[in-house]
């Protein structure tokens, strides 16, 4: 997970560099004589503020801007519509609860999907070698990030769907322990 406060204030290169192994799911690290691809599986949170007072959309504080302050969202000059739209999500276009239930779905998501990406990554390369402990890791992070959804869920008295058999079983034995995740027996 990255998070860019400000994000207008950041260089478009900078932006653009970012933008390439969000896009295609890997990074990679070349040296001479070397690289190596590393799969990622990113998110990105971006803030900005839509007006020089930062209170537009506010349901607590009026926005003090008059319209050409609110043409710009940054000092850099970034126009306003390129942060807006239906992928920004303001203080003011959702109540906190709606906020809450919609990030811990995408959360439970994030996970579940992680987890089925890794256990299949780990049966494919296990018939042909050894695997990487940087998968296992993933694999088992994913695991105890997806069971601490579920409990949340069961705590509220409702069930978790989709899960697949196996990664359900091996999500009720992950644990974490001395800096480590592992599964118990």
């Amino acid at each position: 997970m990255l998070c860019l406060d400000e994000l207008g204030e950041f260089p478009p290169h900078l932006l653009d560099a970012l933008r390439q192994p969000m896009e295609e799911g890997e990074v990679v690290v070349a040296r001479k004589g070397a690289s190596v691809t590393f799969l990622t599986r990113s998110r990105l949170i971006a803030a900005s503020n839509p007006c020089p007072c930062g209170y537009a959309g506010d349901r607590l504080v009026s926005c003090r801007c008059t319209p050409p302050d609110t043409s710009t969202a940054t000092s850099a000059g970034c126009p306003a519509p390129c942060w807006t739209g239906s992928r920004r999500v303001g203080l003011g276009s959702m109540d906190d609860e709606t906020w809450v239930e919609e990030l811990r779905q995408r959360s439970y998501d994030f996970h579940l999907g992680t987890a089925i990406d890794m256990r299949y990554r780990i049966e494919r390369i296990s018939e042909h070698r050894v695997v990487p402990e940087t998968i296992r890791t993933r694999y088992l992070q994913a695991l105890f990030g997806l069971w601490c959804e579920v409990e949340i869920l069961e705590e509220r008295g409702e069930s978790a769907e989709g899960i697949p058999p196996e990664i359900e079983a091996d999500m009720r034995r992950v644990d974490y322990a001395d800096g480590r995740f592992f599964l118990n027996e």
